[in-house]
């Protein structure tokens, strides 16, 4: 094999486990957060799977899914659209 080749599948390996990695650790990060909140206050389990979802733990006011994710300056529902501009 030639030395290109080598240094190719060497970077290849090297970013698959960077990313493999990574999004372990943004599942940690999720649990770890969903586990903070449910010792603060006490979470309904449609809660509890929001966010290790990533979403937040309050339900949207228009339709009632556990669906809101936050953004820089809003929050928005991902089921009906609905956004809440803070």
């Amino acid at each position: 094999m030639r030395s290109s080749t080598k240094l190719k599948l060497q970077q290849k390996r090297l970013l698959a486990t960077y990313v493999k990695n990574r999004e372990e650790s943004k599942l940690n990060q999720r649990f770890k957060r969903a586990i903070k909140l449910q010792k603060e206050n006490p979470l309904t389990p449609e809660q509890i799977q929001a966010v290790q979802r990533g979403y937040e733990r309050e339900a949207c006011p228009r339709c009632a899914s556990y669906t809101l994710f936050r953004g820089e300056d809003y929050i928005k529902c991902t089921t009906c659209g609905s956004a809440l501009y803070t």
